[in-house]
Formats: structure tokens, C-alpha cells, sequence
């Protein structure tokens, strides 16, 4: 991030004194920026081959989760680096560096239509004891709600992170795949 800041004769993100700075239980920093109206990113690793801001630097963004400062594990303590307690709004040329490194969404995912509320519990019962609730979207409700449901059996530690990480990717797979055949289907190519 420093060689990017540099070239875009930026301050480093890291000494940004006027935007929240938490350090991590192992040394790390996050450094807190908030998008403006209308703009839309995607999370990203930085030793992911396919979309990365710069070697070692994780991108959380739109769908993405990041622990809240604060926070205390038994690796240690989430603390708040500075006096500022708010992220300030995204630098303009870090916005410009996520959207030339693909952070932004694809045209498909961008026409998505917002969720719809949840549906409450006793009400997605009353469906299924009616006799509904049997088609795939039905199916694979029942499957990503299993999926969250057995994160509370693990213990919190890197195991927890990972079974998490694996319901959420599991739940925007294949909410995408549902989305994907139901365009498709609309569509009248499948019938």
C-alpha cells in the first residue's frame, strides 16, 4: 500500500490519522474507509490470483465482514489505533486503484435486485407444512441454513473462521447460481 500511496503521491493509509485504524490480536492493521453513495465494491485477498489491491492487503467490502474494534479473542485484543473513531470517506485515488484492480461488479451482478426481507420463521414452517417449500430454492435454503446453523457448534478459533467463511461463500455461490438459472428462466431458454 505504501508503494501505491506513493505513486499516487498519497498519504499512506496506515498513518491516515483521519480515519478509523484498529490493530489486530497479530500485529496487522485495518484501516477503516467508507464508500460513497453509489459506489460498490468487492472483497478481495491480496494474494488472491484473479483480483488483489496489492500483495498482502485484504479488501473487505460489500458482503465482506471485518472484526469490529473492540473485539477480544484468545489470540488478544482488537484495539483502535489513534484518537479518530469513524472511517472517513474513501480517498479518491484508492477508489480509482479498486476499480482498475476489478473490485467493482460485474454488470450481472450489479442489475441484482436488493434481498427481499427475511422470511420469518413460523411463517417458512406454515409454508412447508402447507406442501410447499419443495423446489430447489426451497432445497437449498434448508441446505445454507444448516450450513450457518453449524457454526454455533464450533468453538470460536481458526476453525470457527473458516466454517464461517465457508457458509457465507457457500450461501453467495449458490445465490448466484439460483439467481443465474432464475434469469435464464425468465429469459425462456429453460423450460
Amino acid at each position: 500500500m505504501a508503494l501505491l500511496a506513493a505513486l499516487r503521491r498519497a498519504p499512506h493509509p496506515a498513518e491516515d490519522t483521519s480515519t478509523l485504524r484498529v490493530r489486530t490480536p497479530s500485529g496487522g492493521l485495518h484501516v477503516w474507509y467508507r464508500a460513497e453513495p453509489g459506489q460498490t465494491f468487492q472483497c478481495s485477498t491480496g494474494s488472491a490470483p484473479s483480483r488483489a489491491l496489492a500483495w498482502q492487503v485484504d479488501v473487505r467490502a460489500h458482503g465482506g465482514y471485518i472484526v469490529a474494534p473492540g473485539t477480544r479473542t484468545s489470540d488478544g485484543s482488537y484495539t483502535v489505533v489513534g484518537e479518530c473513531r469513524e472511517p472517513a470517506p474513501l480517498p479518491a485515488w484508492l477508489a480509482q486503484d479498486l476499480i482498475r484492480t476489478g473490485h467493482t461488479p460485474s454488470p450481472i451482478h450489479a442489475s441484482v435486485p436488493p434481498p427481499a426481507a427475511p422470511v420469518p420463521p413460523r411463517a417458512r414452517q406454515a409454508v412447508i407444512q402447507a406442501g410447499g417449500g419443495q423446489g430447489s430454492a426451497e432445497r437449498l435454503l434448508r441446505h445454507l441454513l444448516a450450513e450457518v446453523e453449524a457454526c454455533a457448534s464450533v468453538p470460536q478459533g481458526a476453525s470457527f473462521t473458516a466454517k464461517l467463511n465457508r457458509a457465507a461463500y457457500t450461501a453467495v455461490a449458490s445465490a448466484e447460481v439460483v439467481y443465474e438459472f432464475d434469469l435464464v428462466s425468465r429469459c425462456g431458454v429453460v423450460k
